[in-house]
């Protein structure tokens, strides 16, 4: 218990707005669940975002042979955490083929570029040259309405007045 209370990151959420009980707890549970997997499965390492560092680090103090390893985050343009919890586009192993579809879809285009460079092996010049391609079809998808309520009026008015 002196452990926990002693991180920084529950000294600095205790001393801001408090911690619950169940936000408190959740680190111990992690902790207990990472030795399980350890005991029944043989599982020594854990892989998670940095913002579950203090999570992670529990399941280490309870066995010295266990072991974490934390990756930065993914952050939006805002500095915010692309997930589902942050109302980003969060990625969910049981998604339909659709909501998955949808949920790349609903990635902000100041994203993209950030998106495609840490998560595929695209070079950075090849990620520049389909942002490029993407400012282009950005530009026609605002041109083609444009051209297309100007030529429907063109065209239809002598139409619609026929009764055609």
């Amino acid at each position: 218990m002196s452990s926990l209370l002693s991180r920084d990151s529950v000294k600095s959420r205790l001393a801001d707005n408090g911690m619950s009980l169940q936000e408190f707890m959740y680190q111990l549970l992690q902790g207990y669940d990472f030795n399980q997997l350890n005991a029944r499965y043989g599982v020594t390492l854990q892989l998670g975002g940095s913002d579950q560092w203090g999570n992670m680090l529990c399941g280490t103090e309870l066995n010295s042979d266990l072991h974490a390893i934390t990756i930065p985050l993914l952050l939006g343009a805002d500095g915010k955490k692309l997930s589902k919890s942050t109302g980003g586009s969060g990625w969910r192993l049981d998604a339909t083929p659709y909501e998955f579809y949808q949920s790349l879809l609903a990635i902000k285009d100041t994203d993209i570029s950030n998106l495609l460079l840490r998560l595929t092996f695209k070079q950075a010049a090849d990620v520049e040259h389909l942002m490029q391609l993407h400012e282009v079809i950005l530009v026609l998808s605002i041109i083609q309405p444009a051209l297309i309520d100007f030529a429907f009026r063109k065209t239809q008015k002598g139409a619609l007045r026929k009764g055609n």
